[in-house]
């Protein structure tokens, strides 16, 4: 049987067996139904490419589901303080993420950190804290390879953020990185992070420069541990102060669909196994009605005209999914201001409860988007800026209702 959205199946369940792509293989995939959409451009995305679906259903059409062949990562992103936190510390966060039903924690592998002292020199003791305690809980390392030390930075940069001035030289910290935690049981690696920002890579993004980086970290890598997945460095989402997306963004940072579509052009697909994203849409909830509003940073993973999915379908021989390494909602705006959060600190702790239950909920539904890692588990203690308070819990330690929300949401597409 042949469903409105490209499903066919018998027997009532209609199960979809994941595939390695998140892009389209076949155009009858795709809805385009004007009178539906009117004049935004969207389309109706039920699987992101890969072997053929086999679905069935049981004959009682409003009892449709698809299910999923594996099961959604769910995980807590870190900053990079976490290495550095004492025992005890250490111990109790890690002891929450277990608690929140999480399997995977996303922590900065600073380069700039391990090879301070020079090309020759390693400091790996606060990461090696971080993957046993972790693993001791059955908690697997997503490290995030970033940051150049001062002297592999181009002449004239003072800020580690900058690509670093020969990619061969990071490829040399990346295989001392999987030589040394593969044996460990770490096989997942990402690749910088935010690279289509000037913040994140200085003076300016360069998706030349990067492809290189990633081409020569994916190949050291891959040269000395066969079972690596190598994540491509999660693309932050551009948007207007409303969180509705923006497709195209003021020079230097670059748009992530743009960034993207470069970078795929440039052969960035044949050495990467997923697609790093961070569809952060505060104050919107991910999700609703597309026929009511403009589309926000989740609907370009996979519901825009042109997304994630659109352009990973023939992007390289690995055919990338999607694995968002970053999302989350503050609850304050900081001493600073935030003017895109409203209503008392009850309706905005009230706010990011929802979003979070709602985001597990759309990741597990969907076929492109492989891993969710939500930002973070406890305020900063920082009161300055909004990024003080992306906490599940706040700084006091005190759980706030998004805590109970991403537990609850977890627990749920597991039952």
């Amino acid at each position: 049987m042949q469903g409105l959205l490209g499903l066919s199946g018998q027997n009532g369940v209609w199960t979809v067996p994941r595939g390695k792509s998140c892009g389209l293989r076949d155009s009858a995939m795709q809805v385009a139904r004007s009178s539906l959409v009117m004049s935004y451009l969207f389309v109706s995305v039920v699987s992101c490419g890969g072997p053929a679906r086999h679905q069935a259903h049981t004959g009682h059409q409003s009892e449709r589901r698809v299910v999923r062949a594996a099961p959604l990562g769910v995980g807590i992103a870190f900053t990079g303080q976490l290495p550095h936190m004492d025992t005890g510390k250490l111990a109790r966060r890690l002891d929450d993420v277990a608690a929140l039903g999480a399997r995977w924690i996303r922590v900065d592998l600073s380069w700039a950190e391990v090879q301070r002292g020079g090309a020759n020199t390693f400091e790996w003791a606060n990461f090696d804290r971080v993957v046993t305690q972790a693993h001791s809980r059955n908690i697997e390392v997503l490290p995030v390879l970033a940051y150049s030390p001062a002297w592999a930075r181009p002449s004239g940069c003072g800020d580690d953020k900058c690509g670093p001035a020969n990619a061969a030289d990071f490829g040399r910290f990346a295989a001392a990185a999987a030589q040394r935690y593969s044996s460990l049981g770490v096989h997942y690696w990402e690749i910088w992070n935010e690279q289509n920002l000037a913040r994140f890579w200085a003076p300016k993004p360069s998706v030349v420069d990067y492809v290189k980086l990633v081409r020569d970290a994916s190949v050291a890598i891959r040269a000395v541990d066969g079972m690596a997945h190598i994540v491509a460095g999660g693309l932050a989402a551009t948007r207007r102060r409303d969180g509705v997306a923006v497709l195209h963004t003021a020079p230097p940072n670059v748009a992530p669909l743009e960034f993207l579509q470069e970078a795929c052009e440039n052969g960035i697909g044949d050495y990467v196994d997923s697609v790093g994203y961070h569809p952060y849409t505060f104050p919107l909830v991910p999700g609703g009605s597309l026929l009511r509003r403009a589309p926000n940073s989740w609907d370009l993973i996979e519901k825009t005209r042109v997304s994630f999915s659109s352009i990973l379908r023939d992007c390289g021989s690995r055919s990338p999914d999607v694995w968002l390494t970053e999302f989350g909602a503050p609850t304050e705006g900081g001493a600073n201001g935030g003017g895109m959060l409203r209503g008392t600190v009850s309706e905005r702790e009230g706010l990011q409860a929802e979003i979070a239950s709602s985001a597990v909920k759309l990741a597990n539904g969907s076929q492109c988007i492989g891993a969710l890692f939500w930002y973070t588990d406890a305020d900063s203690g920082d009161t300055g800026t909004q990024e003080g308070f992306f906490g599940l819990r706040r700084a006091d330690g005190s759980a706030k209702p998004g805590y109970a929300a991403l537990r609850d949401g977890v627990r749920a597409i597991r039952s």
